[in-house]
């Protein structure tokens, strides 16, 4: 399966799946490994996502994501966490 194929199953619900660089376990749609995770299904179709930048490919990796969730009706809510906290995803609040 491709990224936009793995971001797209995400998107559709899955909570299993693997592609080159991304995987889903359970809620959560990770990049490379369980240290960057890129999006959290939360309940009522709404998703987090974290804000954070890494590197390139991961931001295209965020952007397909993204893209996916909102192509299927998806609400999106931006997460920031500090750097030694990327496991948490939690709302940004203002």
């Amino acid at each position: 399966m491709t990224n936009e194929g793995i971001a797209r199953a995400f998107a559709e619900g899955e909570t299993k799946g693997r592609a080159c660089s991304m995987f889903i376990d359970g809620d959560t749609i990770y990049s490379y490994g369980y240290h960057w995770p890129i999006a959290k299904r939360l309940s009522g179709g709404v998703y987090l996502m974290n804000v954070n930048k890494y590197s390139q490919t991961t931001s295209k990796q965020t952007s397909k994501v993204r893209y996916a969730i909102q192509a299927t009706g998806g609400m999106i809510q931006d997460g920031k966490q500090p750097e030694d906290r990327r496991y948490d995803l939690v709302p940004l609040t203002v």
